[in-house]
């Protein structure tokens, strides 16, 4: 099942990186090139946690729809059991 905590660590750190490129995008002037290379990195990080956050969420999707194309399947074969069952009890 999909975590929420996995997916509201991904909105956050969307989030974040979005407030790091409005905060550069409005104030680059102010900053020295020190300070650039810092929230650059930060956003880099905020990122890649990013990227590892949606790609457990893709994994974790996967195996629901493994699950569910399983149960699925033994739904239709106790459906067809059924179905043999009361075509056998009423040829008798």
């Amino acid at each position: 099942m999909i975590d929420i905590a996995t997916v509201s660590t991904a909105v956050s750190s969307v989030k974040t990186a979005m407030d790091i490129v409005k905060m550069l995008n409005e104030s680059t002037n102010s900053f020295n090139e020190a300070e650039v290379k810092l929230k650059l990195a930060n956003l880099l990080n905020s990122l890649a946690d990013t990227n590892l956050q949606l790609s457990e969420i893709r994994m974790q999707l996967i195996e629901c729809k493994e699950k569910n194309t399983e149960l699925k399947k033994k739904i239709l074969i106790r459906e067809n059991q059924e179905k043999q069952n009361n075509i056998f009890s009423i040829s008798r």
